[in-house]
């Protein structure tokens, strides 16, 4: 009876050292297998595809005519170069960009390179966009920082949905979404075009001439003066 009783308490000896391994060694793997949604946030590599975490951020969405009225800067640009990444309190990467058009200024400024602050940096995406390259041009609708360290630096109006980016001689692309008062200069021709030749972009994408744009931005811009 007693060598039973030994027995069976031997038994329940090694079932528990099994389970307090088992238990460490899952415990001991790195939080990056165990939640793919956990970034490694020292992963050094600026590829999109190796960026480790994405976030889905909300954005305010605003009509084509109040972005336009909201905005400090509306101008083209050509990136020069990434000048940082900043972490806190939220992930973003500040370019260096080359004013090709200043189409509006505020304050009338007439510089000709500013910083600007895209939300995403190569650690974290932001909502899957790619990041800002040198050599890209773009339209954008901008408003200036507050209390930035860099001197004239400004922020994307609702980030992705106020980017033109020009893919060609006179076509912008914005990024996302399609907005109802530019839909009668859009072309469903070319976003599909768009769609199948650059994997970057999706349906929720909207095509613009340049031309087009402008006569539309200056139109509002033009009845802001008369109030």
């Amino acid at each position: 009876m007693a060598n039973i009783i030994r027995k069976k308490f031997v038994l329940v000896f090694l079932l528990f050292v099994l389970v307090a391994t088992t238990l460490y060694f899952y415990d001991d793997k790195p939080q990056s297998t165990q939640n793919e949604n956990v970034a490694n946030i020292n992963a050094p590599s600026d590829d999109f595809t190796k960026r480790v975490g994405n976030i889905h951020g909300l954005l305010e969405v605003l009509p084509f005519n109040e972005m336009v009225k909201k905005s400090d800067k509306i101008v083209k640009v050509k990136i020069n170069s990434k000048l940082k990444e900043i972490n806190e309190p939220s992930a973003k990467t500040i370019f260096e960009a080359e004013v090709i058009n200043d189409i509006y200024s505020k304050d009338n400024d007439g510089i000709r390179k500013i910083n600007i602050m895209q939300a995403g940096n190569s650690q974290w995406s932001f909502n899957n966009n790619p990041l800002f390259a040198p050599g890209d041009v773009y339209v954008l609708f901008l408003k200036k920082t507050v209390k930035f360290d860099l001197e004239n630096t400004y922020w994307l109006i609702g980030e992705e949905t106020s980017v033109f980016e020009q893919v060609d001689s006179n076509t912008l692309i914005k990024w996302s979404h399609p907005e109802p008062e530019l839909g009668s200069i859009s072309d469903q021709k070319l976003i599909d075009k768009w769609v199948e030749k650059d994997e970057r972009f999706n349906k929720d994408i909207q095509t613009v001439t340049e031309s087009d744009l402008l006569e539309i931005t200056n139109k509002i811009l033009g009845q802001e003066e008369k109030k």
